[in-house]
């Protein structure tokens, strides 16, 4: 799998180019992240619709930042009820991204609307998926595809988003929330970050303690180097 990453590494990059810069997930963002459609207490509704911004947290709260990172306007998120189905790989689709023609929207399950660092995994791998249409790249096979999507949120600077929720606990276990397995995603997210000399201070900056640790772990590239 690691050659197929490095392959589809060096194509994206053609694509994207060489602008590089880390999304930095901090505490504050995953703080608005959890507080989407949280009814405010009435003073704060008042006070908000005084100064003509919406009354309650929306998406746009959260967002902004990753409009800023990505230098681009993001489709509209919405949650839906349960019932997308599943994807390719016979899972719970928890996210996707509705095409019709120029318009896209992100549908995102409401199941996520307080798992903060899931919802960030889910919004980076749809953005992602945003960023690969509007540039008219995508692979004829869907789990290729899907996998080629899970890599360009990385080379997009996303990947501390992605790699900090790729898990969730279940009543059954845990729950896988990307295509690629979690070590190649590690694998990719060290080997991007190689490549664009990001240094070892900011690969590990804002990452959680169970991403920090798959991080530290990688032997094929050495993070000290970077």
């Amino acid at each position: 799998m690691k050659e197929w990453i490095d392959e589809k590494v060096d194509y994206l990059h053609s694509k994207i180019g060489g602008n590089f810069v880390l999304f930095e997930p901090t505490k504050e963002f995953y703080e608005k992240l959890e507080k989407i459609d949280i009814i405010l207490p009435i003073e704060q509704v008042l006070k908000n619709i005084d100064e003509n911004r919406p009354p309650y947290v929306t998406f746009d709260d959260a967002t902004k930042s990753l409009e800023k990172h990505l230098g681009r306007r993001i489709p509209k998120i919405e949650f839906y009820p349960m019932g997308f189905g599943t994807n390719i790989n016979g899972s719970y689709i928890a996210g996707k991204i509705q095409v019709r023609g120029e318009s896209r929207e992100i549908q995102i399950s409401s199941d996520y609307k307080k798992k903060a660092k899931q919802l960030g995994t889910i919004l980076a791998h749809e953005l992602a998926h945003d960023f690969l249409f509007s540039i008219g790249t995508t692979l004829t096979n869907s789990d290729e595809n899907e996998k080629l999507t899970d890599l360009a949120s990385i080379m997009l600077g996303l990947g501390k988003l992605t790699l900090n929720g790729i898990e969730e606990k279940t009543d059954s276990g845990r729950k896988k929330l990307c295509y690629l397995s979690s070590s190649d995603l590690a694998y990719a997210y060290v080997k991007v970050n190689s490549l664009y000399k990001v240094t070892p201070k900011a690969c590990f900056t804002n990452l959680d303690s169970a991403t920090y640790s798959l991080i530290e772990n990688i032997d094929e590239i050495n993070i000290k180097s970077m």
